[in-house]
């Protein structure tokens, strides 16, 4: 499983947490999506309508 770390793509990591999963030592490979681009579409949307995420 390690070895196949070298082919990772952004974005792609290797999830090893007991706590997280309840597994004892299984590396599970997983994918999330680019922060950056989270944050980007959230600002352009709140530009468009500030209003919709302040609490009144």
């Amino acid at each position: 499983m390690f070895r196949q770390t070298v082919k990772f793509k952004k974005g792609d990591w290797l999830l090893v947490s007991y706590d997280a999963t309840g597994l004892e030592a299984v590396p599970l490979p997983i994918h999330t999506p680019n922060a950056n681009e989270r944050l980007k579409k959230f600002l352009e949307t709140y530009k468009e309508s500030p209003n919709q995420f302040t609490s009144q």
